[in-house]
């Protein structure tokens, strides 16, 4: 008897995983950046001595589908995307994190800012800054930010030998225990 019902606990925690991922998925349809997630499962298949099989279901990963977003023109003068491979490098307080969420707005020091308030990198490893009276803020094809006509740098944008190893941290962020990011020119930007 007890094993019968720990075949079922078995399936009713993996539909119970699998439905918080779906939530999330549909929690975040609308959001910039977001990456959807598909539950992996594997069944196990045991004779019994009865002439019988026992299943047990476990969930063994998340799939992370990492291709391309589908591009909305917003409006918004500091909203980017990245069209190919690449991901936008962000300081955080645990240290450099990577989004392809694009949508960026200025903070009240005049750094460029994702909407959860971290400073977006340039390919020196600085912020970009911009003054009081600055006009003109032009985010070009190249990754290139000028405003008043002056160079604000270049946005930094990595790319990883396995993007599948990245550990999702929150907020639609990105980390890497993978030293071996390289700078990279995306194929384009959108504005």
């Amino acid at each position: 008897m007890e094993n019968t019902l720990f075949i079922a606990l078995s399936k009713q925690l993996a539909i119970r995983r699998e439905v918080d991922v779906i939530a999330n998925n549909l929690a975040n349809t609308s959001s910039p950046g977001f990456k959807n997630e598909q539950m992996m499962f594997v069944e196990y298949l045991k004779e019994t001595g009865t002439n019988g099989h026992v299943s047990l279901v476990q969930d063994i990963s998340l799939a992370r589908d990492l291709s391309e977003g589908a591009f909305k023109c917003t409006k918004g003068a500091l909203d980017v995307a990245i069209h190919g491979k690449g991901w936008f490098v962000v300081e955080t307080p645990e240290g450099e994190r990577y989004t392809r969420n694009g949508h960026f707005r200025l903070n009240q020091a005049g750094e460029l800012v994702t909407t959860a308030g971290q400073k977006l990198l340039t390919t020196s490893g600085n912020p970009v800054v911009f003054s009081p009276g600055d006009i003109d803020i032009v985010i070009k094809g190249d990754g290139k930010v000028t405003a008043s006509g002056e160079d604000r740098g270049t946005l930094r944008v990595v790319t990883f030998e396995n993007e599948r190893r990245l550990d999702k941290v929150a907020g639609n962020l990105f980390h890497s225990e993978d030293s071996r990011t390289k700078n990279q020119k995306p194929k384009s930007f959108k504005a």
